[in-house]
């Protein structure tokens, strides 16, 4: 693997070469050895000329740079508000913007792996077989960019809008993978717990901001006890274990630093 230090230099777009009428185009590479207005020139049959200059000027690299990187700014082609598409996407999550996965596998490496039966897991990193990743029609090998062990990490991070990977298995570490209001630790081979937010927080029932989870709990204890507990009322009758599991969220809920919050931090 290259180290961080060895990022490639960007490549430019390649419509006007050497002897052309006029001259090169600067932008950053995008598909087919093009810049995107290029490409889109191509597209609508037009010959290829300069591009107009934006009224609003936007770097043509993504400007994220962490604090002491080693390398400098991220430096992939921007689509909006000055970012690439990977820190773009950071920011609709409303997450912190952290570096990209570095790995990047060339398309000769990928087809040598797949001759081989196997695959390279863009999160973990590791080489498997691809018996290993679920079946998926919308990638060239047929099957998912994730193995099996970390493609339901993605899912809860897309749902739940976790910033990251590392930071929902670091939810349930915390907890010590035991449920929040039982008790009773997640043991291997046992059907996975369940992360609870608030359906009253957000319009859709399956949608979370990430504002309103409420803790990590086991399949009894959500689908069978809180979801009666709730359905029957509060004012009804009142249950110690659950009371108190709700309370807890319903002050975090009210705290000042989490009312002067902007965006869907996680308290948990």
């Amino acid at each position: 693997m290259a180290s961080l230090g060895d990022r490639p230099a960007v490549r430019t777009c390649n419509a006007f070469p050497p002897g052309s009428e006029y001259p090169p185009c600067e932008r950053p590479v995008r598909s087919n050895g093009l810049c995107d207005a290029h490409n889109q020139q191509r597209a609508a049959g037009k010959k290829l000329v300069p591009p107009r200059r934006r009224r609003r000027t936007m770097p043509e690299h993504c400007t994220f740079a962490p604090k002491e990187s080693p390398v400098g700014p991220c430096g992939n082609p921007t689509v909006a508000d000055g970012l690439c598409n990977g820190h773009y996407q950071q920011k609709q999550r409303r997450g912190r913007l952290v570096p990209l996965h570095t790995l990047r596998a060339s398309q000769e490496s990928v087809a040598a792996l797949r001759e081989l039966g196997l695959k390279r897991c863009t999160d973990c990193g590791e080489v498997k077989r691809l018996e290993e990743f679920s079946l998926s029609s919308a990638a060239a090998s047929g099957r998912s960019t994730y193995c099996n062990e970390c493609g339901p990490e993605h899912a809860i991070m897309s749902r739940y809008k976790f910033p990251s990977v590392a930071a929902v298995r670091e939810f349930r570490t915390s907890r010590d993978y035991r449920c929040d209001i039982c008790q009773r630790r997640w043991e291997e081979g046992q059907p996975a717990f369940h992360i609870d937010h608030d359906r009253s927080c957000c319009e859709a029932r399956r949608q979370c901001c990430g504002r309103c989870i409420r803790g990590f709990l086991c399949g009894p204890c959500n689908t069978l006890g809180l979801a009666w507990y709730e359905m029957v009322g509060r004012q009804v009758t009142t249950i110690p274990q659950f009371e108190e599991y709700l309370l807890r969220y319903e002050r975090r809920r009210s705290a000042p630093e989490f009312v002067r919050t902007d965006g869907p931090q996680h308290h948990y």
